[in-house]
C-alpha cells in the first residue's frame, strides 16, 4: 500500500514538472520571436538607407554633364531674332536656319536668300559673301578656305552655301530655260542673280524698271545687265516679288532695278533727292505709294 502511494506521488510530481517545463518553454519562445521581429525591422531600415544612397548617387551622376543654366541661357538669348535684329541692320533675315551662339545662318522667309552671321558678344555681323558659281547658277556663297578658317559648328556649316569655283573661271550662265523669269544677268564684268527681298516693310529706291514687248529672256538679260552695270550696289528682283511691286504692264514682265535701304526711310528719301526714281515700301498690301 505504501509503495502504491509513493508511485502515485512520484507520478504527480513528474507530471507537474512536465507542465512547468512546457510553460517555461512557451515563455522562453516569446523573446526569441521578439528578437526576430527586431532583426527584420533593422534589415528593412538598412535596405531603405542603401536605396536612398544609390538614388542620391545616381542623381549626382546625371547632373554632372548638364550645362549650367547661365550657359544655356546665353546661347538661347543670342540665337534669337531679337538679338539678330538688335542693331537694325539684319531685319531682312526673318528666319534662323542654324545657330551655335557664335555663328548663325539666317535668311529671308519663303526665299533662298540667306547669309552667315558672326556674333561679337553684343551684336550679329553679316559675313560678306562671294558671287560665285554653285550648282550651275550664280549665288552668294562662301569660299571653302574662308569657312575652314572659322570655328563654325558642323550643324551650322551644313546650312552654308559653299562655292564650287570662281565665277571668273566659269562661262557665262543664262537664266534656266525652265524658269519663267530672268534669274541671272551679266552686269559689266560681274554676274548677278535676282534678289528675293522680304516683303517686311523695307524701303527700296527703284532707279529703273526693265520691261520689253514679247518678254524675250535673252533681251531682258541684256537690258537688266546694262541697267545695273554702273553701280555694284544695285539689285534686281523678279516681277511681283511683293504685291507692292508691279508684276507686269501691258503684258510685259517688269523687273525693278533698285537700291535696298532696309528700314532706313530717311536714307532712301535722301538718295531719291540725288538720284531720282520711285521710293517704295516692300509689303504684301498692294501699297504702291511713295513714302518720300
Amino acid at each position: 500500500m505504501k509503495n502504491k502511494l509513493n508511485n502515485k506521488f512520484l507520478t504527480i510530481i513528474a507530471a507537474t514538472m512536465l507542465v512547468g517545463a512546457a510553460g517555461c518553454s512557451e515563455d522562453s519562445a516569446e523573446p526569441e520571436q521578439l528578437f526576430v521581429e527586431q532583426s527584420e525591422s533593422q534589415t528593412q531600415e538598412a535596405s531603405l538607407q542603401e536605396e536612398e544612397s544609390k538614388e542620391a548617387a545616381q542623381e549626382e551622376e546625371s547632373e554632372e554633364p548638364v550645362p549650367s543654366s547661365d550657359e544655356s541661357s546665353t546661347v538661347e538669348n543670342s540665337c534669337s531674332l531679337d538679338s539678330l535684329h538688335s542693331d537694325g541692320a539684319n531685319v531682312w533675315a526673318g528666319t534662323i536656319l542654324a545657330c551655335d551662339g557664335d555663328y548663325m545662318v539666317a535668311g529671308a522667309p519663303n526665299s533662298d536668300q540667306k547669309a552667315l552671321f558672326e556674333f561679337d558678344g553684343d551684336s550679329w555681323t553679316e559675313i560678306p559673301t562671294d558671287r560665285k558659281l554653285s550648282s550651275g547658277a550664280f549665288y552668294s556663297c562662301y569660299g571653302k578656305e574662308e569657312l575652314d578658317s572659322l570655328s563654325i559648328s558642323v550643324h551650322v556649316r551644313q546650312k552654308v552655301l559653299e562655292c564650287d569655283s570662281p565665277a571668273a573661271d566659269s562661262s557665262p550662265q543664262s537664266s534656266s530655260s525652265d524658269s519663267k523669269y530672268v534669274t541671272t544677268a551679266k552686269a559689266g564684268e560681274r554676274y548677278q542673280s535676282a534678289s528675293r527681298p522680304a516683303c517686311d516693310g523695307r524701303n527700296i529706291l527703284i532707279i529703273n524698271s526693265v520691261h520689253i514687248p514679247g518678254n524675250s529672256k535673252q533681251t531682258l538679260e541684256s537690258e537688266i545687265g546694262k541697267a545695273m552695270a554702273h553701280d555694284a550696289d544695285l539689285e534686281f528682283t523678279l516681277p511681283g516679288q511683293c504685291s507692292s511691286l508691279r508684276a507686269s504692264v501691258d503684258g510685259q514682265d517688269v523687273y525693278p532695278i533698285y537700291y535696298d535701304f532696309g528700314l532706313d526711310e530717311q536714307a532712301m528719301c535722301e538718295a531719291k533727292a540725288v538720284h531720282g526714281g520711285n521710293a517704295r515700301t516692300l509689303n504684301n498690301s498692294a501699297d504702291f505709294s511713295d513714302p518720300c
